[in-house]
């Protein structure tokens, strides 16, 4: 029997080095289990057996469901994301980012893609997915991403996004979130669907009115190609539409 060529090495490794989070979103499984309250982290050690696997990837995502940019151990993330010439990919909530512009820049330098969780152009509705007096932060916050992007060289500026819970709260604002993203000077928008994991949480589900979903990805397309902008959603409930 012939032997199996090796497997190729991994492009993208996501570590969930942080369960720390400083939001209390409805929708979030790690808050509703009381995960995010407890604030561990990724310890020296854990980092230094990591080195090894991680020389065979691309790109290193810092978290999965926690706030990456809270996290104490994200200076030594940095460092060795640098070392082994890793792109970051990080997701996070956009509440925190670090205070001096000589940080934010090395941090961007050092990142492949930043997504930042906007969830709605409307206030009241970001309101209901993330927490009230945070909405203005969040667009500072992403004003203050784009300009510092803005002061690398081309070649070591990242990938920027908003990304979006789509749920039955934010489907109607899909395009006005487009159209927000686009004037912030964003590249991407991203959506993906609410888990819903408790009977209370299903109405929330798209699944419950496919068709009203379907319109609202239909339009926030026709926003995305007229703003030039690239859009991320799951495929439409109808299915893709006939071939001409």
């Amino acid at each position: 029997m012939r032997a199996l060529p090796p497997a190729p090495p991994p492009v993208e490794v996501h570590l969930e080095a942080n369960l720390g989070c400083n939001l209390r979103c409805p929708m979030c499984a790690p808050f509703r289990t009381g995960l995010t309250a407890e604030r561990r982290s990724v310890g020296p050690e854990l980092l230094g057996a990591l080195r090894g696997p991680l020389r065979r990837a691309a790109r290193l995502g810092l978290s999965v469901a926690a706030e990456p940019l809270m996290d104490p151990a994200l200076p030594a993330l940095v460092r060795l994301a640098g070392e082994l010439d890793l792109g970051l990919v990080i997701a996070t909530n956009g509440t925190v980012l670090p205070r001096a512009d000589a940080e934010l820049d090395a941090l961007l330098a050092r990142s492949a893609l930043i997504l930042v969780s906007l969830d709605a152009a409307d206030p009241e509705v970001y309101a209901a997915q993330r927490g009230r007096g945070l909405h203005a932060r969040v667009l500072g916050n992403l004003r203050r991403l784009v300009a510092a992007r803005a002061r690398l060289p081309r070649r070591r500026r990242p990938a920027l996004g908003a990304s979006v819970v789509l749920n039955a709260r934010t489907i109607d604002g899909l395009p006005a979130l487009v159209d927000l993203a686009a004037d912030l000077g964003l590249d991407l928008v991203q959506g993906a669907h609410q888990t819903i994991f408790t009977d209370d949480e299903a109405p929330q589900a798209l699944a419950a009115d496919p068709a009203r979903a379907d319109a609202r990805f239909a339009a926030a397309a026709a926003r995305a190609r007229a703003r030039g902008l690239l859009l991320e959603l799951p495929p439409p409930f109808a299915g893709p539409p006939p071939p001409p």
